[in-house]
């Protein structure tokens, strides 16, 4: 049907007529936005749990592996505080053994906490969204 001065008013409601086919497209749409949104937020929900997970544990496995070296720190000024009180020990003595367990410590948490940097890196770059969770 051509377009004229008659039928102009009938033709312009028409086409801004919502149709039942409209509707339902509309609808169909609205229904796939929502479930894409829920996975969306699903995936989001999933992946900042298993970094937390990731996370937790690793820093589990730090403090696990600093137990070591910060019992033989206990240990040796357990050591030098039982010399010092049976008096077989000169202040010399005390200082360097000191000055060992302290150095002995710092190495051994240096190399875990260099190793635990470099793990957390590696976990980051896997879950790229991690810098805001």
């Amino acid at each position: 049907m051509a377009v004229n001065e008659n039928n102009i008013a009938e033709t312009i409601r028409k086409g801004s007529t919502i149709t039942k086919d409209a509707a339902d497209a509309a609808q169909e749409r609205i229904d796939k936005d929502r479930k894409d949104q829920l996975a969306s937020e699903a995936r989001s929900a999933i992946l900042e749990s298993e970094f937390k997970q990731k996370r937790a544990y690793l820093e589990l496995k730090k403090n696990r592996d600093l137990e070591v070296p910060t019992k033989a720190k206990l240990a040796s000024f357990t050591e030098i505080t039982d010399k010092v009180k049976a008096g077989t020990i000169t202040t010399k003595e005390v200082e360097t053994l000191r000055e060992a367990a302290e150095t002995t410590y710092a190495k051994a948490a240096n190399e875990i906490n260099k190793e635990h940097g470099t793990l957390l890196s590696q976990l980051k770059e896997e879950y790229p969204s991690s810098w805001c969770w």
